[in-house]
């Protein structure tokens, strides 16, 4: 058993699908035109076959395109390109349904067996549709007008077929569909001129139904009709209670899903404005200026550079006790001897004072009996000679050690200095007269006298300093070139010798200073064009003074100072102009805008949360903090 089904061109693979399933037979020839749309996607075939095989029926498709037997290959599908010797199969069949029907034209019935071959030659061609009609039109024009035939009600016999086609197909409401007619063949003694006519588009335009040999065309049997009916009606099923409820719950917790993804994207949308942040650090185009000024330190002042002088004058006595280290005249003698000191530095003369050291190689320390002066380097003849001066030395202490041979000496005093290397002495005979006997006991030695007096000086000019910082306003400065100390005596109350444990040593002395202002220096530096020259709105400061010359002159009470300053200018940023500005930009964005303002040196940006890389677009999310020059 099989059944032939007629494809629309443009009928979807969901319609040809739901014709397989209400077939009744298991061989099932689906005739299509060309270019049908089903047929144009080797899908719409596996779904084809998919379903063929689940309900267990067969599909065999009948065309002629190349391309459409090729796919139908590829998916499984049978294929032919004519449906020769099908229709008389199910024709076959339906003589048994339709025995009640009779229709006598035999001429017309054989030349319909004659010309199924030709109407189903061109199956799958353009011109399909259009033959079919027009070999209908032909048979109904040639039937003999004089042949007895059994007459129908044309009502009985669309009411028939109407009712066949309601219940085969959905379209109902469009008149018959081919599935209907391919249902009810024209059995082999139909009149050709009741056959179905179709159009180019395949679409049905009038159906009738053929009588079998021995019942009237209209009189099919309500037990017939309702047989059909319950065959080819398709029941609405409904899903049992347990698959309403899975689908309810499907339902619902689709519905609850969509409503979370919204309120994540509304909070996303929400977050994306309200919640990010950016702290922005400005670093001002900070620039500094050298300036070098001279100010003049006077007591009147004449010109724009000129500051007032503060003149300090005071005198300065300190005493302090040292303890004595040597020993007693008793206790044994010093060795004595004589060295000439010669004078390499320059052509000026040096005066060394009583108990000036000089030290021998091997460490020994001697000192000068009285105060001499050494002459400075002399031209002789074209050549340079260095000064000297012969001079009795004593031994720092007393002691046998002291018997050296003839030495060189250098002179400590000089020691750091330039001079070291160019002062020098030498003996040239051996150093006498020095002893160690007898016990004796503590005294006052000539270095226990040099070390008071060095001792004090150093503590003086640190009393000095005391007693200028006393006499000085908080903004004035003293600098150490602008002070003069003026030794007066210096005694002791215990000479060379003396059997005592300590002794004290005095030194007074004469300060002088002259000191100013910081501030009146800061004030002449603003007078300076490199000062004046920058702008108004820019904040100005006056950092690292140093004063490179000072050449003060006591006697007039006046001060030439050589100043070097450097001069901070930083541009006052405008943050409200800049914040509307830089609202909404990226970092490239807000380089080129950094470009344009040139009071901005740099700009420090952190974006919260960190994924964010562009300035909120609202500006209480953007704090800004300007950054003071370092």
């Amino acid at each position: 058993m099989h059944q032939t089904f007629y494809i629309d061109a443009d009928e979807e693979i969901s319609s040809v699908i739901d014709r397989l399933r209400r077939s009744m037979a298991v061989d099932n020839y689906f005739v299509a035109p060309k270019r049908a749309i089903f047929l144009q996607s080797i899908v719409n075939l596996k779904l084809l076959k998919r379903e063929a095989e689940k309900i267990r029926k067969h599909v065999i498709l009948v065309t002629q395109e190349e391309v459409v037997i090729a796919m139908a290959t590829r998916s499984g599908l049978d294929v032919q390109k004519s449906i020769d010797g099908a229709d008389e199969v199910l024709d076959t069949e339906l003589e048994d349904d339709q025995q009640d029907i009779e229709i006598e034209e035999p001429v017309i019935m054989s030349n319909q067996v004659n010309s199924k071959s030709s109407r189903l030659s061109n199956v799958g061609s353009d011109n399909f549709y259009d033959k079919h009609a027009s070999m209908d039109v032909h048979q109904k024009k040639t039937a003999p007008k004089n042949s007895e035939t059994k007459n129908i009600s044309r009502k009985s016999v669309a009411n028939s077929h109407e009712k066949a086609a309601t219940l085969n197909h959905p379209r109902s409401n469009q008149g018959p569909s081919m599935e209907g007619a391919s249902r009810h063949h024209v059995p082999s003694g139909a009149v050709a001129g009741n056959r179905i006519s179709t159009a180019r588009n395949g679409n049905l335009k009038n159906s009738s139904a053929y009588a079998d040999k021995d019942e009237d065309y209209g009189k099919i049997s309500f037990e017939k009709g309702k047989k059909m009916e319950e065959m080819f009606s398709q029941k609405k099923q409904e899903l049992p209670v347990e698959d309403r409820q899975i689908s309810n719950v499907k339902t619902k917790n689709f519905l609850f899903i969509f409503v979370i993804v919204c309120m994540f994207l509304f909070a996303g949308v929400a977050g994306y404005l309200y919640i990010p942040n950016a702290d922005i650090v400005i670093k001002p185009n900070v620039q500094t200026i050298k300036i070098d000024t001279d100010v003049n330190v006077a007591q009147a002042q004449d010109s724009g550079n000129s500051i007032a002088v503060h003149v300090i004058n005071l005198p300065v006595q300190l005493t302090l006790q040292y303890n004595a280290t040597g020993k007693s005249s008793s206790s044994g003698k010093k060795a004595q001897g004589t060295v000439v000191i010669y004078n390499e530095f320059d052509n000026q003369p040096q005066t060394l004072v009583t108990t000036t050291r000089i030290q021998s190689e091997g460490g020994k320390i001697f000192r000068l009996l009285k105060t001499v002066v050494v002459p400075g380097l002399t031209n002789v003849g074209g050549e340079t000679k260095p000064g000297a001066i012969s001079v009795e030395v004593v031994a720092d202490q007393p002691g046998s050690d002291y018997n050296i041979e003839a030495s060189n000496f250098k002179i400590p005093g000089f020691q750091g200095g330039s001079k070291y290397d160019k002062f020098y002495a030498k003996s040239s005979v051996t150093m006498s007269g020095g002893t160690s006997e007898g016990s004796g006991s503590a005294g006052v030695s000539q270095g226990d006298l040099d070390s008071a007096k060095q001792k004090t000086e150093a503590a003086l000019k640190e009393k000095v300093s005391a007693e200028i910082l006393a006499q000085m306003s908080p903004d004035e400065i003293a600098l150490p070139q602008a002070e003069k100390i003026t030794p007066g005596k210096s005694t002791a109350n215990a000479k060379i010798g003396d059997g005592v444990g300590s002794f004290e040593y005095t030194l007074t002395a004469t300060v002088s200073a002259l000191v100013f202002s910081q501030k009146d220096v800061k004030d002449a530096i603003e007078k300076t064009p490199q000062f004046t020259a920058q702008p108004q709105n820019a904040t100005k400061e006056i950092k690292n003074i140093e004063y490179v010359s000072v050449e003060p002159a006591f006697e007039t009470s006046t001060m030439l100072l050589k100043v070097h300053s450097e001069l901070e200018v930083t541009p006052n940023v405008d943050i409200e102009s800049f914040k509307k500005d830089l609202l909404g930009k990226n970092e490239s964005e807000l380089v080129e805008l950094l470009k344009k303002n040139q009071s901005i040196g740099n700009v420090g940006v952190v974006f919260w949360p960190t994924f964010v890389n562009r300035v909120p677009q609202f500006p209480e999310r953007v704090k800004i903090e300007v950054e003071k020059g370092q």
